[in-house]
C-alpha cells in the first residue's frame, strides 16, 4: 500500500469517527446509510470503515428498535469517555491560551 493510500484511509476513518461522534454527542442515532450519504462515499466503503472501527472496539453496532434491518452505530462507551476527556483538555488549553492574549484595541 502506498503512503498516499494509507493517508487517505486514515482520513476516511477519522471522518467516519467524527460523523458518528458528532451524532452520538448530539443524541442522534446514526446508521451506515447516514455515514455514506453525509460523507459522499460508497456504501461498501462506509461498511468497510465501520467494520474496521468496530473490530478495533471503537464503535458498537446494535439493531435499530424501529427497523430491524438497520443497525445503529455508536461509540464504544470507553472511547466516548476518552473523547470527552480529550475534548475537555483541549477546551481548557484553548481557554488558557486565549486568556493569556492581550485584548486588541479597535
Amino acid at each position: 500500500m502506498k503512503n498516499d493510500e494509507v493517508d487517505n484511509n486514515s482520513i476516511l476513518w477519522w471522518e467516519n469517527f467524527q460523523c458518528i461522534a458528532e451524532a452520538n454527542f448530539g443524541s442522534r442515532s446514526v446508521s451506515v446509510s447516514d455515514i455514506y450519504l453525509s460523507l459522499g462515499i460508497s456504501k461498501n466503503t462506509a461498511i468497510r470503515c465501520v467494520t474496521l472501527l468496530e473490530n478495533l472496539e471503537i464503535l458498537e453496532k446494535s439493531r435499530d428498535r424501529n427497523g430491524r434491518r438497520h443497525a445503529v452505530i455508536t461509540l464504544n462507551e470507553e472511547r466516548r469517555t476518552e473523547s470527552v476527556g480529550y475534548l475537555d483538555y483541549i477546551n481548557s488549553e484553548l481557554v488558557e491560551i486565549t486568556s493569556m492574549q492581550p485584548e486588541s484595541r479597535s
